[in-house]
């Protein structure tokens, strides 16, 4: 047991803090996120109870250069100076902060609470001339690493730049052929969106009006990917949003009818429902149709494998979810806002809800969810347990949580859905 670790830091919650700099590092750095939630490991083997620990995981793909958009950083400055906090753990020092203004303000009240800072290599006690010594030069190291990397990256740039091999995303219209040269793009439909915008714009004399002209007549300006199974690839997800703007209308259409007695107007709704059916359908052949690259084609098979996952849903967790595979099963319910954060403050224990993530990908997700836990037997038994359990609405949320854990898994492994698989010998 370390001896600096007394009844007062016990009588307060310990603060776990992850932090990934990037949405990339989150979905590529798995094992500096999995080495990060394991300090939770840590905080009970030197004496926190479970319910007295508290993971600060929100600013996950957040820059540690500067406090904005860093929610949960926030939250620990603000829970420190009010004397909350017993301990704060993180792997090392450069996930609390790279910016030394921040990380000695937070030095600074820990030692006037009395919070000890708890990273891979020990226990500090922020109060104590020689700890607050040593992290006070970490964190100017944590800074200057960023200097370090600034220098060593645009030196590269630059030698690569001196060579002629420099490459970087060009703008929609220009890609790079076979002989690396920067040509037109071959594609019919870029350059004609590309030629109709300078056309616009030679014509009216404002962007603003090109982007209203474009949104009045429902286009959308392609782009292409980059890095990943989409590079190179055009992106499609407006055939996704456009579809979704056609049911939109088909349902407003539906419920106008139901209450319309006017026959004139019944007639015509009539016929524009029967065309936006068509027109639904016309969307749906168009997305089939969309170039794939041999693993998009893996993937789509891989997700409707699964039992009450169809096309539609492929289709959107491909276009709206490209870290499926990619992270962390908890990581990625988050990114979709389906997973519960604590609201605990001290020895206050708030219920826990759920906010924010891709609305888009959660309403298909539910809808997957619900078919999930009709006609597979796997999920159909775990949301029977849950209801009957008396919690009807946590069950279809912990379904969803459930789906997409599984779908994660089936792409991560390149492996298709096996229900029930008979014992290996």
């Amino acid at each position: 047991m370390i001896t600096k670790i007394t009844e007062q830091h016990y009588s307060k919650p310990a603060y776990i803090y992850i932090r990934q700099s990037t949405p990339a590092q989150v979905r590529h750095h798995q094992e500096s996120t999995e080495r990060q939630y394991a300090l939770r490991d840590k905080a009970l083997a030197l004496g926190w109870p479970e319910t007295a620990i508290r993971t600060l995981d929100r600013d996950l793909g957040q820059s540690g250069a500067r406090m904005k958009g860093r929610e949960d950083f926030k939250t620990l400055v603000a829970d420190v100076s009010m004397g909350q906090v017993g301990a704060v753990f993180a792997l090392e020092v450069s996930r609390l902060a790279r910016s030394n203004l921040d990380w000695h303000r937070l030095l600074e009240l820990c030692a006037l609470t009395h919070t000890l800072v708890i990273d891979a290599d020990g226990c500090y006690d922020p109060g104590d001339f020689n700890d607050g010594l040593l992290l006070g030069l970490k964190g100017t190291m944590a800074q200057a690493k960023l200097h370090f990397l600034r220098g060593r990256l645009q030196g590269g740039k630059l030698n690569k730049a001196q060579k002629g091999e420099l490459r970087f995303p060009l703008p929609v219209g220009l890609c790079y052929d076979d002989e690396g040269r920067i040509v037109l793009d071959p594609n019919d439909e870029v350059r004609g969106a590309v030629q109709w915008v300078f056309r616009l714009f030679q014509k009216t004399g404002s962007a603003y009006a090109v982007v209203k002209r474009f949104t009045q007549s429902g286009l959308r300006f392609p782009k292409r990917a980059y890095g990943g199974a989409w590079a190179g690839q055009l992106i499609w997800g407006r055939l996704i949003k456009r579809r979704e703007q056609r049911v939109k209308d088909l349902q407003r259409d539906k419920n106008h009818l139901e209450h319309c007695t006017d026959t004139v107007i019944k007639r015509s709704l009539k016929a524009h429902i029967r065309w936006l059916d068509k027109e639904i359908g016309n969307v749906e052949t168009a997305i089939e149709k969309q170039p794939k690259t041999a693993e998009m084609q893996e993937t789509h098979a891989l997700l409707t494998s699964v039992p009450g996952v169809g096309n539609l849903t492929a289709w959107h967790l491909e276009a709206f979810l490209p870290e499926l595979g990619r992270c962390a099963h908890q990581s990625l319910a988050a990114l979709v806002g389906g997973a519960p954060f604590n609201h605990d403050s001290g020895k206050h224990q708030g219920e826990r809800f759920m906010q924010g993530g891709r609305a888009r990908v959660r309403r298909v997700l539910y809808m997957a969810a619900l078919s999930a836990a009709r006609c597979n037997e796997d999920m159909k038994t775990f949301y029977e347990r849950l209801r009957a359990a008396g919690k009807p609405i946590k069950a279809l949320i912990a379904v969803l949580r459930k789906l997409l854990s599984i779908l994660n898994s089936l792409v991560q492994r390149r492996s298709p859905w096996q229900e029930n698989p008979a014992p290996t010998t």
